[in-house]
């Protein structure tokens, strides 16, 4: 539309025009800046934001994200995903990683000479054994050992120390677990849905509790001569099992390692799995062969899917988190004495007595999706958070959350690109992109 003056104003000169350009032009030349509309831009702002540790600066690249993608969800994913796949560390042949607890690890690594964008590759993570931990090529080399496990384009690692793989340990180690895959996901062309757990001896019993309190981070775990040490382990343990509902677990018993107790608790473990449907598979195996035959059945494994039944039993704040739910608040102290004396009652029944006191010590959720109804429980939680996944639910349709027995919400999800790039940037995992979340507060328990 044309400017229009009015008649009774004099003329402007062409000096007062100039100044008029001074003035206005600029400010819309900025506006086009700072939102960045040209799509070319995208690339480079993603990259900048997953990078960036300081709030305000991504703050501002997320206005120039909205404007350069025209808020364009699908288009932000598939740019993230590109950041996120590479360029990777692909030189050397270990590198160290600051965990949440601010102590460090090195990871050694050996696997294909591939490119930087490549697709990505399975990843096999060694928990070292006692006399594993000074020597990591000992590790490695024994790895070889799993035969039709391992593919020539499989990565093979380990980690130097045991961190986070106890179930009695400092709470603030209990994070470490996350920034590990983590930093395997920065530097390696690894599958994030292809990653499994191996220990031997010492080893087996840390890749038991990792696997079992971090259930969303694993496909699989192989845990050989090796059963998880457990304070009031015939009560805790059908408490505990339940996380690993889906994922695959093969126990193995080399001919070398025949100590009755170890048979027992290990026909314990895999009859409390059967019982509850759970894939663990239990192996005796008196010829290294037959345990050859037995990895190989864990190849078809993928890490769970978002939306999965869940029902989750932890011990630390940290350990709170099975992917697409997690506890952010908790009720109560956190069980950190190594044991609990437990007296049971005269008049009650051990186990049921015993079990009854570790569920109070312990913290807990479940969770069920069923189309677009989401069902939650939970026990001495303050603060639950949803996270959904591309492809776990129809935006299109409504959310209805049941929560304590209680409908919570029940509404259209919209999704959010701050909710992608920061879960992008925390995350690091391309292959799991979140796209909304929903959190909600919880009352105190009542007796």
């Amino acid at each position: 539309m044309p400017l229009r003056f009015h008649p009774r104003c004099p003329s402007l000169s062409a000096i007062d025009l100039a100044l008029l350009s001074f003035v206005f032009l600029p400010a819309v030349w900025r506006t086009e800046r700072a939102y960045g509309t040209d799509p070319a831009n995208l690339p480079k702002l993603v990259a900048d934001y997953l990078g960036d540790d300081r709030e305000e600066e991504r703050a501002k690249l997320l206005a120039e994200i909205e404007g350069s993608s025209g808020g364009s969800i699908e288009l932000v994913a598939s740019t993230v995903r590109e950041a996120l796949l590479g360029p990777r560390l692909l030189s050397g042949d270990s590198f160290p990683i600051s965990t949440a607890s601010a102590d460090v690890v090195t990871l050694h690594w050996r696997g294909p000479d591939v490119p930087d964008r490549t697709p990505p590759h399975p990843l096999i993570l060694c928990l070292p054994d006692d006399d594993e931990l000074g020597d990591p090529g000992v590790a490695l080399s024994r790895m070889r050992l799993l035969g039709p496990a391992v593919d020539e384009n499989d990565f093979r690692a380990v980690v130097n120390r045991r961190l986070g793989s106890r179930f009695q340990q400092p709470p603030e180690t209990a994070a470490d677990w996350r920034s590990i895959i983590r930093a395997l996901r920065r530097n390696l062309p690894v599958d994030s849905d292809r990653i499994y757990l191996y220990g031997r001896g010492a080893g087996g019993e840390a890749a038991w509790m990792a696997a079992t309190l971090n259930p969303d981070l694993f496909a699989g775990v192989v845990a050989v001569a090796s059963v998880p040490r457990l304070p009031y382990s015939r009560q805790l343990l059908p408490l505990l099992i339940p996380n690993l509902s889906a994922m695959r677990v093969l126990s193995i018993r080399s001919g070398a390692d025949s100590a009755a107790l170890l048979d027992a608790r290990l026909e314990a473990i895999v009859a409390n799995g059967s019982r509850l449907g759970i894939a663990i598979r239990g192996a005796i195996a008196e010829d290294p062969s037959n345990e050859k035959t037995e990895l190989a059945w864990l190849r078809g494994a993928v890490r769970p899917r978002p939306g999965r039944p869940v029902s989750h039993w932890f011990r630390y704040p940290a350990q709170g988190d099975a992917g697409w739910i997690r506890a952010a608040k908790l009720y109560g102290d956190v069980w950190t004495e190594d044991q609990l004396s437990i007296a049971p009652a005269p008049q009650r029944d051990r186990d049921e007595f015993i079990t009854d006191v570790l569920k109070g010590q312990l913290f807990h959720f479940s969770g069920d999706m069923d189309g677009q109804t989401l069902t939650i429980t939970t026990h001495r939680i303050a603060e639950i958070e949803i996270r959904f996944y591309e492809g776990m639910t129809d935006f299109n349709k409504p959310v209805t959350v049941l929560l304590n027995g209680r409908k919570r919400h029940d509404a259209l999800l919209r999704p959010s690109l701050a909710t992608l790039l920061e879960s992008a940037r925390r995350d690091r995992d391309p292959q799991r992109l979140v796209l909304a979340v929903l959190t909600f507060t919880i009352a105190p328990e009542t007796p």
